[in-house]
């Protein structure tokens, strides 16, 4: 295999695991597991984020936990209509891999372009992998 192509799966691979774990600390949770309808984990560490003490920047009422995928899907689409970017990346990762909400690309990607220009960098990074994805499909590989 060359190299570039290697090096292309592993930026898929590390796409895949950034949108994983979005989604899952988007579910309220840090460790990723659950299924499509449940809750992700009833696992009570503390996230990342709190133990280093940044604040997250969220409406209350997206932060609370724990909430059935759809739950989160709504409450962030209030925010994000709101035009809170943090909340227009998070839902743009819900709606690219279809959690909580019916998968639609146009969408994710309407939601990073949203979020993108008011400087979320997840958002800016989403984009273009979907760019590199899309050039790539039309390559035929």
């Amino acid at each position: 295999m060359p190299p570039g192509e290697r090096n292309d799966d592993m930026r898929h691979i590390l796409m895949a695991a950034a949108v994983s774990a979005a989604l899952a600390f988007a579910a309220g949770c840090g460790c990723g597991s659950g299924g499509a309808e449940e809750p992700a984990c009833g696992n009570d560490e503390v996230p990342a984020r709190e133990a280093a003490n940044e604040p997250e920047k969220l409406p209350a009422a997206v932060t609370a936990a724990p909430r059935t995928p759809k739950e989160v899907a709504r409450e962030l689409a209030r925010a994000a209509a709101r035009g809170d970017a943090k909340a227009q990346s998070r839902l743009g990762d819900m709606f690219y891999v279809g959690r909580g909400v019916v998968r639609d690309r146009a969408e994710a990607v309407r939601l990073y372009r949203l979020a993108a220009g008011q400087g979320d960098a997840h958002a800016a990074e989403m984009l273009r992998e979907i760019a590199i994805s899309s050039k790539k499909a039309g390559k035929g590989k």
